[in-house]
């Protein structure tokens, strides 16, 4: 009677003389767990057709382990349900005879447990992306932590070399190990930028603009790099919808795709770069995990030699490489979609073994119809000033180069290492101050409470911030708002000159 009002179902295996299990009884749950009645299966071993083909074999072990150990025993095996594959739990144990020398039956319970394994799933899902988000974090605090002191270190290095460089030659063994030196250090920079990148903590200039012009731009520069056993082909789309990107990270981008297609074409190819408007409605946008809407998308296509299902598993992860040992960081895809997702956009790639793969970057359209962004080309020398400029770097070395530069420049340099000595040096200057060039984080006085009271006494300074640490901790100093003049490190010599006419002509010209 119990057994007849239990929402399990529960059976009985009749052993016959020749080893057959034959089911005798089924519980009224039967029916409802499997679709069929007990005559459908009576005197037969046809019950074993409700199983999975792949799961009937663990089965029949188990029984025969119940029947050979006279051991109760349970399995979890999937069991069609009216042809609706479920998940179940089998608990059997043995039926001895009234001497209790041979098994005569089985006794079995089972439950319908596929809700039960769907939540158990979903919850070991949330729970790896809970690790894995975790592990970015923490891996993207790294990161910027590192940032800072690479970026000093850098820009030391970097300006002090372009600053070697205008003084020796052009041409013999010095000028050549400067410019070793030089490229080593800007190789450097550029891994600073992509671990920075990946964690989406880039300080970036987002400028409104099209990707067939910033492509267009790179194409000599993709050809060289691809070498000439790969053929590059672009195909841009006409009246491509501009883009609101960093410009200097999405070229890099683009490098970072181009290098990735030729290592996977060793022996040559072809590398087709596309661009095109899209609509991803909310099938495509949740595939991809963004937002429905308009968007730009850039595929890259390389005829290569595809990615394996096991290195698909973690394409973007950082510091995850194919490569052989020496030959990558691991940080090219990661810092791509980094840089993607940072834009408000979305990543997706497909692949095929020994035919190719097409890396698809979607980018929001961009809502505002402000002035497009254009390349300016770099002049042969740099732009002298001959103002006054307030510079505060609590970094020695850095501040020297900064102080080099500008005294080279024809700037007036008053120098100060931290905010006090800043102020002070300010209230001894009676002359005008026309800039205020400051670290953001230093101690005893951030670089924006430093601006805010020189704005009392010198309401006409105009202010350039300057930090090396990563844009999450830059923005809680308020100096990421539109209008604030900032340029990051590591800053060439030939950058800052720019950025200073920048800054300082903009007053002048008003």
């Amino acid at each position: 009677m119990i057994a007849e009002m239990a929402s399990d179902y529960i059976f009985h295996l009749r052993i016959e003389p020749n080893g057959q299990a034959v089911m005798d009884y089924a519980s009224a749950s039967f029916f409802e767990i499997t679709g069929r009645t007990l005559a459908d299966v009576a005197s037969t071993d046809a019950w074993a057709d409700i199983l999975h083909p792949d799961d009937l074999g663990k089965t029949l072990q188990a029984l025969a382990y119940v029947i050979r150990e006279r051991q109760p025993h349970a399995i979890e095996v999937r069991s069609y349900v009216r042809a609706v594959l479920r998940w179940i739990h089998l608990y059997a144990r043995p039926e001895l005879d009234p001497e209790g020398g041979r098994v005569v039956g089985i006794i079995g319970a089972v439950k319908d447990v596929t809700e039960r394994r769907r939540l158990e799933a979903e919850q070991a899902k949330l729970q790896e992306q809970l690790q894995h988000a975790m592990k970015m974090e923490a891996i993207g605090r790294l990161a910027g932590g590192l940032a800072h002191d690479f970026n000093n270190l850098l820009t030391s290095i970097i300006g002090n070399v372009e600053l070697a460089q205008l003084e020796a030659a052009r041409a013999g063994p010095l000028a050549d190990l400067l410019r070793e030196v030089s490229k080593a250090a800007g190789s450097a920079a550029d891994l600073t930028r992509r671990l920075l990148a990946f964690s989406r903590k880039q300080l970036i200039e987002p400028k409104v603009l099209s990707l067939n012009d910033l492509i267009s731009d790179l194409e000599r520069l993709l050809a060289r790099i691809i070498g000439e056993d790969v053929a590059l082909r672009f195909v841009p789309a006409p009246n491509l919808d501009p883009v609101r990107v960093d410009p200097g990270q999405f070229e890099q981008v683009i490098i970072n795709l181009a290098v990735n297609a030729r290592d996977a074409m060793p022996r040559g190819g072809r590398l087709t770069v596309e661009t095109a408007n899209a609509v991803l409605d909310e099938a495509g946008a949740a595939s991809l995990d963004a937002t429905p809407g308009k968007y730009v998308m850039l595929a890259m296509t390389d005829t290569g030699t595809g990615i394996s299902e096991e290195a698909q598993a973690h394409l973007f992860e950082p510091f995850f490489t194919t490569k052989p040992r020496g030959r990558g960081t691991g940080l090219g895809l990661a810092s791509i979609y980094g840089a993607v997702k940072q834009a408000g956009g979305a990543v997706g790639f497909s692949t095929e073994a020994g035919k190719g793969t097409t890396f698809r970057l979607y980018l929001p359209c961009a809502d505002d119809a402000g002035e497009r962004w254009t390349r300016e080309r770099s002049a042969d020398s740099l732009p002298p000033g001959r103002e006054t400029v307030l510079l505060v770097e609590d970094e020695p070395t850095v501040r020297n180069l900064a102080q080099k530069i500008l005294s080279r420049l024809g700037y007036h340099v008053l120098a100060a290492g931290d905010g006090r000595e800043a102020i002070a040096l300010a209230e001894q200057h009676r002359e005008t101050i026309d800039l205020l060039f400051t670290d953001i984080v230093m101690p005893g006085m951030s670089g924006r409470d430093l601006a805010l009271r020189m704005a009392r006494t010198h309401p006409k300074t105009k202010v350039l911030y300057t930090s090396g640490y990563a844009a999450e901790v830059i923005g809680h100093h308020g100096v990421l708002d539109d209008g604030i003049h900032f340029i990051g490190k590591p800053y060439t010599p030939q950058e800052l000159a720019s950025k200073l006419r920048d800054v300082l002509g903009h007053e002048r010209e008003s």
